[in-house]
C-alpha cells in the first residue's frame, strides 16, 4: 500500500491547491490502473499467444512505456503534457487494438472509457485541449465501429485463439476499470470536500481571531486618539485668546505626528504648529512626548521666547531619549510664536519650519534653523526673531503635510509655491472660510490618491 500510495503521490508540492492535488492523484493512479491492466495484457500474450502475435506484445510493451512516461512528466511537474500524453497514447493505442481484435475483442469499449477519462482528468481551465481529445477519442470510436461493420473480424493476422480470450479480458477489464476509477473519483472528491470544509473551518477560526486582534487593535487607536485629542487646546480655548483664528488638522491616519499647541501665560499668548518624526501611532507618541516638553519649558521653567523654549525642550527631549539603549534620533520640526496682543509684538523662533506673515497683498517669511527639535550632530542655539505686527496681518503656522501632497492632473507635490498664492488669495477673507477653501483645495488636488502624511495649519489675524 506505500509504494501504491508513494506512486499515487507523484508530483505533488505544497503549492498545489486542492483541485490542483485531486486532480494530480487522479490522473496517477490513472495511469496506475491502465498499467497495470497493459501488463496483464502482455502476461496474456506471452501466455497464450503464439509467433504471430509478436506484434501485439510489440505494442502493449510501447503502450506501457508511453503511460509510464505520464507518471515521468508527473514527477517533473509537467502536468499538463502527462495528460497529454496518456490522452494520446491511450487514443492511438486502444484504437489500435480494437481494429486489430475486431468486435470479437471488444477493445473498442474502451474508447468511451477514455473520453470518460479525460474529462475527469483535465481542470476547467484546459478545457478546449479536453474537447479536442475528446472529439478525436469520439471519431475514433466511431471509426473503429465502421470498420467493424463493414470488416472481418480482425483486421491483422493474428491467432484466432487469442482473440478469444481477449475479449472477455476487455469486457471484465471495462467492468473493473469502471467500477475503480468511479469508486477512486468517488473517494477522491469526498477527501477534497472533508478537506476543503476543514481549511473552510481553519479559515473561520482565522478570520474570528483577526477580527477579535483587528478589534483590540483598533480599539487601542481609538483610545489613544482620545487621549492625544485630550492633549489638544480645545477651540473654546484657543478663541477665548485668539479671537481671530483658526486650524487646520488633519491626520493621516487616526492619530497624528502633527499637533498644535496653545499656552497662555502673564506675559502673553504662545501657539504653535509642529511636525513629530513619522505619523500614525509612532508619530503620536513621539507628538505627546513633545507637547510635554514644551509644557514643561513654559510651566516649570518658566520661559517665554520662543528660542530659548526651543532649546529647553530638545535639552529635555534628548535626556528622555538618552535613557535608551539604542540611538534614538526622533523629534519634531516646529514653528513657535510668543505674541504680546496688547502692542503687537510676535517673537518667533523655528525648527525647520518658516514663518509666514501676509501683509497688505504681500507675503513676509522669516527662516527657521535649519535643525530639529532632537538629536542632531551639530547643535546650536535657536535663533529668536522679533517681528513688529500690524493690524491686519495674517501669521501662518504649518508643517509641511499640505505642501508634499502630491495630487493635480500630473500626480506631483503641491509645493510651497502653490500654498502661497493661494493664501495670498484668501488671507482677506473670513478664518473660518479661509479654513474651508483650504480643505477644499487640499481635497481637490489630492483627488483619489492616498494622504501622504499629517496636514496642520495654524492662523492667527492681527
Amino acid at each position: 500500500m506505500k509504494q501504491i500510495k508513494s506512486i499515487v503521490n507523484i508530483g505533488w508540492a505544497p503549492e498545489l491547491n486542492s483541485r490542483e492535488e485531486r486532480l494530480l492523484k487522479y490522473g496517477n493512479a490513472t495511469y496506475l490502473i491502465v498499467l497495470c491492466f497493459i501488463l496483464l495484457n502482455i502476461i496474456t500474450f506471452l501466455f497464450f499467444g503464439t509467433l504471430k502475435d509478436w506484434i501485439l506484445l510489440v505494442v502493449s510493451c510501447a503502450h506501457f512505456i508511453f503511460i509510464s512516461g505520464s507518471l515521468f512528466l508527473n514527477a517533473l511537474k509537467k502536468y499538463f503534457l502527462a495528460k497529454v500524453n496518456f490522452a494520446l497514447a491511450a487514443i492511438v493505442f486502444v484504437s489500435f487494438y480494437a481494429v486489430a481484435f475486431g468486435q470479437i475483442g471488444y477493445n473498442y469499449l474502451f474508447l468511451p472509457m477514455v473520453a470518460f477519462l479525460l474529462f475527469n482528468l483535465f481542470d476547467f481551465k484546459e478545457k478546449i485541449t479536453m474537447w479536442i481529445l475528446i472529439t478525436i477519442t469520439s471519431f475514433s470510436y466511431l471509426a473503429v465501429l465502421y470498420l467493424n461493420k463493414i470488416g472481418a473480424d480482425s483486421f491483422i493476422n493474428i491467432d484466432r485463439s487469442i482473440q478469444e480470450k481477449q475479449g472477455p479480458l476487455s469486457l471484465l477489464g471495462s467492468l473493473v476499470l469502471t467500477i475503480m476509477f468511479g469508486y477512486y473519483n468517488f473517494k477522491l472528491i469526498v477527501n477534497a470536500e472533508n478537506r476543503l470544509s476543514a481549511e473552510k473551518k481553519e479559515v473561520k477560526s482565522q478570520k474570528e481571531v483577526i477580527e477579535k486582534v483587528h478589534k483590540e487593535i483598533t480599539d487601542s487607536i481609538m483610545y489613544a486618539k482620545r487621549i492625544q485629542q485630550a492633549i489638544l487646546p480645545a477651540d473654546t480655548f484657543i478663541l477665548s485668546y485668539l479671537k481671530e483664528s483658526f486650524i487646520l488638522y488633519r491626520p493621516k491616519d487616526v492619530v497624528s505626528g502633527d499637533f498644535y499647541w496653545v499656552e497662555q501665560t502673564r506675559k502673553g499668548i504662545l501657539f504653535a504648529a509642529a511636525d513629530c518624526t513619522g505619523h500614525g501611532v509612532p508619530g503620536a507618541m513621539v507628538s505627546v512626548l513633545c507637547n510635554g516638553a514644551l509644557n514643561r519649558s513654559v510651566r516649570e521653567f518658566g520661559l517665554f521666547s520662543p528660542g530659548e523654549i526651543l532649546d529647553k525642550t530638545r535639552e529635555i527631549i534628548i535626556k528622555e531619549f538618552e535613557k535608551s539603549a539604542e540611538d534614538v534620533k526622533d523629534g519634531m520640526d516646529i514653528s513657535l510664536c510668543a505674541l504680546d496682543t496688547d502692542v503687537k509684538k510676535l517673537q518667533w523662533a523655528g525648527a525647520n519650519n518658516p514663518l509666514w506673515i501676509i501683509r497688505d497683498a504681500e507675503l513676509i517669511e522669516t527662516k527657521p534653523d535649519k535643525q530639529p527639535i532632537g538629536k542632531t550632530e551639530k547643535l546650536s542655539p535657536f535663533t529668536t526673531h522679533f517681528i513688529d505686527l500690524k493690524k491686519g496681518d495674517c501669521v501662518y503656522l504649518f508643517t509641511d503635510g499640505l505642501q508634499d501632497q502630491f495630487g493635480g492632473e500630473r500626480g506631483k507635490k503641491f509645493k510651497a509655491s502653490k500654498f502661497k498664492q493661494l493664501l495670498l488669495s484668501i488671507y482677506t477673507k473670513p478664518m473660518e472660510e479661509q479654513r474651508q477653501i483650504i480643505i477644499t483645495e487640499f481635497e481637490n488636488w489630492k483627488g483619489k490618491l492616498e494622504q501622504v502624511d499629517d496636514v496642520c495649519v495654524l492662523c492667527v489675524k492681527i
